[in-house]
Formats: structure tokens, sequence, C-alpha cells
């Protein structure tokens, strides 16, 4: 894939920006967790939802690795950027492994906020 260093930069400003919208989210969705499971006390509905609380809770670890590789990827390219005296050249990336990590995180997060949904529409 080719790019530019600048355009690696404004696209890891976009994702850091995901990533803080998607943590606000996992918290809003934790609330109502809280709020589902404060009425609903039998043991099988408590083991479902320490499921999705664990669930979320790796997500929002998987959240901050990724806030922690896209920097970093943000950094690197910062530097080369600078190192070519501002001439933002064009580069090429073989497999842009970042941009996997975030759509499959994108995707989890997804599925997970849906099976949470739907498991709360069932409990009335």
């Amino acid at each position: 894939m080719k790019t530019t260093l600048s355009s690696i930069h404004h696209q890891a400003a976009d994702w850091l920006r995901e990533l803080d919208f998607y943590t606000d989210e996992i918290s809003l969705v934790q609330h109502r967790l809280e709020e589902a499971l404060a009425k609903n006390k039998s043991p099988k509905l408590v083991s479902q939802f320490e499921d999705f609380r664990a669930q979320f809770k790796s997500l929002l670890k998987q959240i901050d690795v990724m806030k922690h590789d896209v920097s970093v990827r943000d950094t690197v390219a910062e530097n080369m950027l600078e190192e070519a005296l501002g001439e933002d050249e064009e580069i090429s990336l073989p497999e842009d492994v970042i941009l996997k990590q975030m759509k499959d995180l994108v995707r989890d997060i997804a599925d997970t906020r849906f099976l949470f949904n739907f498991f709360l529409s069932k409990q009335g």
C-alpha cells in the first residue's frame, strides 16, 4: 500500500479519537450492565453479567494497547518526516498491521455490544 507520512499522522489522530469514543461508549455500556445487574439477581443471570463485565474489561485493555501502538506509529512517522526535512515522501507499507488490528478491535467491540444489547432485550 502506498501512502505518505502525513497521511499516517492524520490516520493516527483519527484512530486515537475513535478509540477515545469507544472507551467512553464502553463506560456507558458498563453502567447499563450495573443497572441491569442490580435488578436481576438470579445466579444464572449474574454469571452472564459477569461474563460481559469481563469482556468489556478485556476490550478496554485492548483499546489501551491499541492507543499505545497507534501513538508509537505516529511518533515514528513524525520522526521520519523530520528526517526527510519536511518533505512528505510517499512510502510503501507492504501490510498495514495496525489497520488490521483496528478493524478487528472495532468489529469485536460492535459484536460484544450487539450481544450485550440482545441479552438485555431478553431480560425485559
